[in-house]
């Protein structure tokens, strides 16, 4: 009985012991994260340039810009419903290219060339 009983009480003093070690460790691995992070914050410096990117913007408009814009030239419906639109196509035969309407195929080209 004496026996048992001191086996129990090794092992409990066995399972302090790796509980203390356990506990040591998270200390040290605290202290360390604590130390790390304000060595790094010491170390960091803000660069100037980032500093003037950072400043805020003007907030002043410069309203002669709209009375240009005003000035601009404006399409009506009609203009814009007769303004010609081109397209960019390559002849399969000639390989070369060739602006034409917009509506106008690969197909309508090579026909228009054999006419021709």
């Amino acid at each position: 009985m004496n026996n048992i009983f001191a086996k129990e009480l090794q092992k409990i003093r066995k399972s302090q012991k790796v509980l203390t070690v356990f506990v040591l460790l998270f200390v040290l691995v605290i202290v360390w994260g604590i130390v790390t992070l304000f060595a790094a914050k010491q170390e960091t410096k803000i660069d100037n340039q980032i500093l003037l990117l950072a400043k805020p913007l003007n907030p002043t408009i410069d309203t002669s810009q709209f009375a240009k814009m005003q000035l601009k030239r404006s399409f009506s419906d009609a203009e814009l419903a007769n303004f010609p639109i081109y397209q960019l196509l390559t002849n399969e035969k000639t390989r070369e290219e060739v602006v034409v309407p917009l509506g106008v195929t690969k197909k309508d080209l090579s026909e228009q060339i054999v006419v021709e």
